[in-house]
């Protein structure tokens, strides 16, 4: 799938190499035509394509929340596109060069002497803070009977 290009509403991206793979989907690093790098979710997909396929209504409830959004903090990734057919869903998201927190913690410049990698109190701390910020704002206004679930919280 390497060199794949996909098509949003705004333009067209040029899948470059898989970050991640989930029990929800895969996550690409792509470029947009600018030359700019972005990320595209793509869903897990079934053999029957319909509506009433669970992947395809979860991708599309994220696309709708993150489509309502109003300046989110910088603690959300910022939505910047989704697929053109409404059958083979796929979001495009900010782009953030860096360590995931399991390799920043598991680095071994968090190891405490002991042979147990932990962050300082204060990275901890101020993680924990950009994660409660993200939160926060995205339950704020949700309205009765509207559920949000984090499978994957990273700050």
């Amino acid at each position: 799938m390497s060199n794949r290009v996909v098509y949003g509403i705004k333009g067209s991206y040029d899948l470059i190499e898989e970050l991640d793979s989930g029990g929800f989907g895969t996550v690409w690093k792509a470029e947009d035509q600018s030359k700019n790098k972005v990320v595209v979710k793509f869903p897990h997909t079934t053999t029957k394509k319909d509506e009433n396929d669970s992947y395809l209504m979860t991708i599309k409830r994220e696309i709708k929340l993150l489509e309502e959004m109003a300046n989110p903090p910088p603690s959300i990734i910022h939505f910047i596109d989704k697929s053109k057919d409404d059958l083979s869903p796929f979001l495009v998201e900010e782009y953030i060069e860096g360590q995931t927190l399991w390799e920043k913690v598991l680095s071994p410049k968090t190891d405490n002497g002991h042979g147990l990698n932990a962050l300082p109190e204060k990275v901890a701390a101020e993680y924990l803070k950009q994660i409660g910020e993200g939160l926060h704002y995205l339950h704020k206004d949700a309205r009765p009977g509207e559920v949000i679930i984090h499978r994957d919280l990273k700050p």
